[in-house]
């Protein structure tokens, strides 16, 4: 999902070093919204156990609003250079 890139380089007595912190968006996404769910499922399950008493029918959903999100190669989501 994601990865870390150090590159030295010398030239004529200089010393550059670049460091890029690389994220695949997609499936970073989909991982977190993996965890959120599952919470959401342990929340539900402890409230229907803790508020047994005056449950009428499932409370209201809302709408899951997908945002696309961008396709292809992994992203830089930082870089230093020094």
């Amino acid at each position: 999902m994601n990865f870390k890139i150090r590159s030295t380089g010398e030239f004529a007595g200089a010393t550059r070093e670049i460091t890029a912190i690389v994220m695949d968006i997609n499936q970073t996404a989909t991982k977190i919204k993996s965890y959120v769910d599952k919470e959401k499922k342990e929340a539900e399950g402890a409230e229907e156990k803790a508020s047994d008493q005056e449950r009428s029918g499932t409370p209201g959903k809302t709408s899951n609003k997908k945002d696309s999100l961008p396709k292809g190669a992994p992203r830089i989501v930082y870089w230093n250079e020094r």
